[in-house]
């Protein structure tokens, strides 16, 4: 996101033209960007900020290389120049301050990355293939939020963009004007189409090559401005009007609109910030100040903070992760406001004492630029591959913590193993005959598997590994046999009979379990499915296990953590105990699924044993039970959360 040119050029004479609504632009796009990253639902669609900043970017830059080339100006040196001048200095500012907090407040993984991934990746502006080869995901709230440089993968992107298009654009500038739009738009053609029909949407969000039609879009508007002299004026004043107005709506319905991407990978990003590219490129093609959208967006509040937008987007992003790192699940809102405000308030700072003064060629030579952007560059690299090189010996612990191993803490246990450790074998031939699920991957999973020897089943336990994780404390709490049926996924493991025929198949015997405990990641299928449809398929599983004289209990899911239960030990807090845990008012947005299943309580076969007693208090909720963890993952118990959630549930339930 690097949009620092702030003014564009009129061919017809030698001043450049200032274009204030470029700036006020600008603005409209970091401030959703900062509150995404915040958390705030409003803004769930604020990523597209960074695609109308992409477009910005590709706009200037072209005007910027086109005028200087009509005038005679233009050298490659000049253009590096210029861009080492006005990203360099405010990105070292804010990775040098970066720095002592990674030390004090990362936790491990997080520690690792920052310096392994982030620092490195910053410094040679490859950080988008360095997130790509990890598969850390934007849209995972575990990078998004906790990870402080996740925000430089659109700064590499651009600079990689920028290292050969100057040369491209100078080889095609001695053709036509004509044959260079034909010829770039041939290219945006070309990679939006690879964008669309690639099937890894991780590689279509963070590689350049998919993301280059974007810029390529504003390439094409500065062409055909320069050779316009301006913004294009229809005669036509409704036309005039309407058409910055719909660019603008393009912009920001979007920002709105969009919800829980993260719920929809499958859906090509390309697709998704389509409607934001393409409405940029009306603003700047159609709007000056003789528009009302010209106007608006020429007011003096957003004006001033495009100005200061790059430092706006290269601070956010830091002061929220280390605030979310030290308080993991337990953010407050109006914190992360004043965060929000704290990040202009040093973009500010940063513009007026760090950005500008290295834009002024009186200070420094061209020489003295590139030789401090090197010795800048090489800093970082060395700082990150060292300290991650050698992370177990530098990271600050939290003397809190007696130990330091991480799997201590989590008490691993390989939920597909759990069968082998913990019970008898259940003959899946026997229970489930020759039924082919038709998944490959399930081939080495053993999906029953029962606490007693003997071939009666007294209990069921049936759903996904949200079921599975609860076998081991129900196997050694209860002294009847229980039998675990599940498959992996909220999808497979759905306790519906077209799903998993199999298993009801086995539950209808005369000889199958008596009492069938349901238990799965309620929450993902009810926003799968909908809740129309969740409701009445699930009244259809109650009404058949009914009509068999069944006793169903039904459990509500635990709540899930926003990183990895691990990491709140290692909080390095001095003098503070570690909280781990999110907020009560977190789980119970996690619920939305649960009114649905109280409507069955009434019911005389059907019991429902909730959790929020036994995990929160007023106003939070903890995964440690005397200081250890509950939790093997984000979402599953581990052995020791088995046994305790399965004590309440045989305490709550009169079937058990």
């Amino acid at each position: 996101m690097l949009l620092k040119e702030e003014r564009v050029v009129n061919p017809i004479n030698s001043e450049p033209v200032y274009r204030p609504e470029i700036d006020g632009l600008r603005a409209l796009a970091v401030l959703p960007v900062i509150f995404f990253h915040a958390g705030f639902q409003l803004f769930e669609g604020g990523f597209i900020g960074v695609d109308v900043f992409f477009v910005i970017s590709g706009y200037l830059i072209t005007s910027i290389i086109l005028r200087e080339r009509e005038s005679g100006s233009f050298t490659l040196a000049g253009f590096y120049e210029r861009r080492a001048r006005r990203l360099l200095p405010a990105l070292f500012t804010v990775l040098f301050c970066c720095i002592p907090f990674a030390f004090l407040i990362l936790t491990p993984p997080f520690f690792k990355e920052f310096f392994g991934l982030g620092l490195v990746g910053a410094a040679t502006f490859s950080s988008n293939f360095l997130f790509l080869i990890q598969r850390n995901g934007y849209f995972v709230a575990a990078n998004s939020e906790l990870n402080p440089l996740i925000h430089t993968w659109s700064l590499a992107v651009e600079e990689q963009f920028y290292l050969f298009y100057p040369l491209l654009l100078l080889f095609m500038l001695r053709f036509s004007r004509t044959s260079l739009l034909v010829v770039f738009s041939f290219f945006i053609t070309l990679i939006f189409l690879f964008a669309v029909a690639h099937g890894d949407t991780h590689l279509t969000f963070y590689a350049s090559g998919a993301r280059f039609w974007e810029l390529y879009i504003g390439v094409i508007v500065a062409i055909i401005l320069n050779e316009r002299g301006g913004p294009l004026v229809p005669e036509n004043r409704v036309i005039q009007e309407s058409t910055p107005i719909l660019g603008l709506t393009m912009v920001l319905a979007p920002i709105f609109f969009i919800k829980s991407f993260e719920t929809s990978p499958h859906i090509p990003i390309a697709l998704v910030v389509l409607a934001p590219v393409l409405g940029t490129a009306l603003i700047i093609m159609f709007s000056d100040r003789g528009t009302f959208i010209g106007r608006l967006l020429s007011i003096k509040p957003l004006v001033g903070l495009g100005l200061i937008s790059y430092s706006a987007y290269l601070w956010h992003q830091p002061l929220l992760a280390f605030y979310k790192n030290l308080y993991i699940g337990r953010t407050d809102n109006s914190v992360l406001l004043l965060l929000c405000l704290a990040s202009l308030i040093l973009a500010f700072a940063s513009w007026r004492f760090v950005e500008r003064p290295f834009r002024d060629r009186s200070r420094l030579s061209r020489s003295r630029v590139f030789i401090l952007s090197a010795l800048g560059c090489a800093f970082f690299l060395v700082i990150g591959i060292s300290v991650s090189m050698n992370r177990s010996k530098l990271q600050i612990e939290n003397p809190n913590i007696a130990e330091s191993s991480i799997a201590v803490y989590q008490n691993e246990i390989d939920l597909t193993l759990i069968s082998h450790q913990l019970s008898y074998e259940c003959s899946d031939k026997a229970v489930l005959g020759e039924h082919d699920y038709g998944w490959d991957d399930l081939e080495d999973q053993r999906l029953c598997f029962q606490s007693k020897p003997e071939d009666q089943a007294d209990i069921a336990i049936m759903g996904d590994s949200h079921a599975l994780h609860l076998f081991p404390g129900l196997a050694e709490g209860l002294d009847q046999n229980v039998v675990s049926l599940w498959k992996p996924g909220w999808v497979r493991g759905a306790p519906f009979r077209e799903e998993n025929a199999v298993f009801f198949d086995y539950l209808e015997k005369p000889e199958g379990p008596e009492t069938i405990l349901i238990s799965l990641w309620w929450e993902k299928l009810f926003i799968l499915l909908g809740r129309e449809e969740f409701e009445r398929k699930i009244t259809e599983t109650i009404n058949l296990l009914s009509s068999q004289d069944k006793r169903v209990i039904l459990v509500v899911d635990i709540p899930y953590l926003d990183s990895q239960p691990g990491a709140c030990l290692y909080l390095n807090r001095v003098g503070t105990e570690p909280v781990c845990g999110i907020s009560r008012a977190r789980f119970e947005d996690q619920r939305d699924y649960l009114e649905v299943l109280q409507k069955f309580e009434s019911l005389e076969n059907v019991e429902l044993i909730d959790n929020i007693s036994l995990f929160c208090d007023e106003m939070n909720c903890s995964i440690l039970d005397q200081g250890h963890l509950l939790y093997w993952d984000d979402d599953h118990l581990n052995e020791r959360g088995s046994r305790y959630f399965a004590r309440h549930i045989i305490k709550e339930s009169k079937f058990l």
